[in-house]
């Protein structure tokens, strides 16, 4: 481009609006011509802020931390507020599509400012549009963070009501557990409750990942879990009935591990099914023993698999007797820092404990987890503790 025509196009480009022929004819020979193919690095953020850039073809994208903040496309121009005071770039600038771009030296930008009042003003107006743009952009975005963050506060006050409003204690049996999402709300659910013929339930379940989809999963689990368990409360027929229910988060590719167990305390039994779940522990106070509940089916979700046959274990449950669910954050706690809290460390928590009831071995367990990671988890933490009474 030569200066003839890119005197031109300056005349066409608003930052120069009002602004004689004679300045924009001094400035052209300053404007020094860059081409740049898709994807190409313009400059990036904290960069040192040594030129503004004019847009004469193609689109630009202004972005931070891989987040698309603008589009700048010809006759448009960026980079002029850290041209203007030497400061690093807050963002970076990359070639959306092939750009030929007019790049202005900090330098000559500054002089040229400096010696022409009329250029100055020009530049001046554009900017104080651009800046009342810019705020009323962030103002936006502020209004629309706080309605994110209420709809998420909501969201998490739902969830903490679809949890049991405390212990349970029902003869023969007592049942305490804790959910601590890892956001605001996440994809760990439990329940606790009580069916006729002195019988209860107890799952505990994991969607994967954790957010807002993973919890609306874990509420439709919930839902299904009650309905079924009002017609047939045996394992393999809750399982079945979940897995059916939380096929539609096929769609998003989440999977569900779940552990459901009933007690039969007059009968001194125990039934559980375990689809994919991290193995819960069973401490028999008769044998002063800890065994695990080994998985019985696949977990749930999986696409393309269907409604397979589900199976249940039968174990005894004597007075004394511990259960204790859990999902993967508890054993994960504490990995990001190559020292995960672990099996061994719960079994041993598990142990110490086991002279308490259901909410003292709960909380023990908890503490000792909070003891390994410093209160700190990087994933859901649920915990649920059933004792089998006198």
């Amino acid at each position: 481009m030569g200066e003839r025509s890119r005197t031109a196009f300056l005349a066409e480009v608003a930052l120069f609006a009002g602004v004689p022929a004679l300045s924009l004819d001094r400035i052209a020979p300053q404007l020094v011509e860059q081409r740049l193919l898709a994807d190409g690095q313009i400059f990036a953020s904290q960069d040192p802020g040594d030129a503004l850039y004019l847009i004469v073809a193609g689109q630009v994208r202004i972005e931070e931390d891989g987040i698309r903040l603008a589009t700048r496309g010809p006759g448009e121009w960026f980079g002029e507020f850290a041209a203007l005071d030497g400061g690093a770039r807050t963002a970076a600038a990359l070639a959306q599509t092939d750009v030929v771009l007019l790049r202005w030296d900090e330098h000559d930008f500054r002089r040229s400012l400096r010696d022409d009042p009329e250029l100055s003003r020009a530049v001046f107006r554009c900017l104080t549009a651009r800046l009342r743009q810019d705020v009323t952009f962030k103002l936006d975005t502020a209004r629309l963070q706080a309605a994110m963050d209420q709809d998420l506060r909501r969201a998490r006050q739902i969830q903490r009501a679809m949890l049991p409003k405390g212990p349970l204690s029902l003869p023969g049996l007592e049942m305490a557990g804790q959910c601590r999402p890892a956001a605001h709300v996440g994809g760990d659910y439990f329940d606790h409750f009580e069916l006729p013929q002195g019988r209860a339930g107890l799952i505990l379940s994991d969607v994967q990942g954790h957010g807002i989809f993973s919890a609306l999963v874990a509420a439709t689990a919930k839902g299904c879990l009650h309905t079924q368990a009002a017609f047939d409360a045996a394992p393999p027929a809750v399982i079945s009935a979940m897995n059916r229910a939380i096929s539609i988060s096929e769609r998003g590719g989440l999977l569900m591990s779940a552990c459901y167990v009933l007690f039969d305390a007059g009968a001194r039994r125990l039934e559980y099914c375990n689809a994919g779940h991290p193995h819960p522990f069973h401490y028999r106070r008769a044998t002063d023993a800890l065994e695990r509940l080994e998985s019985t089916d696949m977990i749930l979700g999986v696409p393309g698999v269907g409604d397979l046959p589900r199976s249940a274990v039968v174990r005894p449950w004597e007075p004394g007797d511990l259960l204790l669910l859990y999902s993967d954050g508890i054993t994960d706690a504490g990995e990001e820092t190559g020292d995960a809290f672990g099996e061994q460390r719960l079994a041993q928590a598990l142990r110490r404990a086991r002279d308490g009831s259901a909410i003292e071995v709960l909380e023990a367990v908890l503490r000792a987890v909070d003891a390994h990671t410093g209160g700190s988890a990087g994933d859901d933490l649920t915990l649920v503790v059933a004792r089998a009474l006198p």
